[in-house]
């Protein structure tokens, strides 16, 4: 569905759309029995629904979708809507700035998250006029420390994260990682242009 049929996912008009960089974390992340998973800053959803589609949840029994921005909130409830028949996960949608998640948001700690943060640093870059973009490509909602924060809040003692940053940012979120008491569990650089880490709790 998410591979043959793009062209019939719900996003925004206008605008953020998401890019091949999201099917490469899908690919990438890992869940293995995990049954409580989340997608941060989920957008319309690709990066949740692609992990499952290629069957890299097969444990999963609830999936959260979170996104702060309302703008994807419609198209991200329709895509879930859309996929639900296909999986006997339950697909919850969340708006909430990742800031302030905490496990009871979930019903507890996560097994898996996997996230594709904003790549560029606040004030950064060229921004985008329009706001629901700049969002997504700029850290308005919180830093890289913030994320992790997240992540160590949130992942439970065997749980793990699976992110990716531009190349150009791998020493920052190595340290930033470790500095959260997360460590690297593997890495991948695809055409050294991207760095895909999943962390795991110390």
């Amino acid at each position: 569905m998410i591979y043959d049929a793009v062209h019939n996912f719900h996003q925004p008009e206008s605008g953020y759309r998401f890019s091949a960089d999201s099917l490469l974390l899908a690919e990438f992340a890992s869940c293995g029995n995990a049954n409580r998973l989340a997608d941060l800053g989920a957008g319309c959803g690709i990066v949740g629904l692609a992990a499952l589609e290629k069957g890299r949840a097969p444990s999963a029994e609830e999936v959260f979708f979170v996104e702060v921005n309302p703008d994807f909130l419609e198209p991200l409830s329709a895509n879930i809507s859309l996929y639900q028949p296909r999986t006997a996960a339950r697909l919850r949608c969340l708006q909430s700035d990742w800031r302030e998640l905490k496990p009871e948001d979930f019903g507890g700690r996560l097994d898996y998250i996997m996230v594709n943060p904003p790549y560029f640093r606040r004030n950064s870059g060229r921004p985008s006029r329009n706001l629901a973009a700049n969002a997504a490509r700029h850290e308005v909602h919180g830093d890289l420390g913030d994320l992790c924060r997240c992540l160590a809040r949130l992942l439970a003692p065997n749980g793990r994260a699976a992110l990716m940053l531009p190349i150009r940012r791998e020493a920052e979120l190595l340290a930033t990682l470790e500095a959260c008491n997360l460590e690297p569990l593997r890495t991948r650089r695809p055409e050294k242009r991207l760095v895909l880490v999943e962390a795991v709790p110390k």
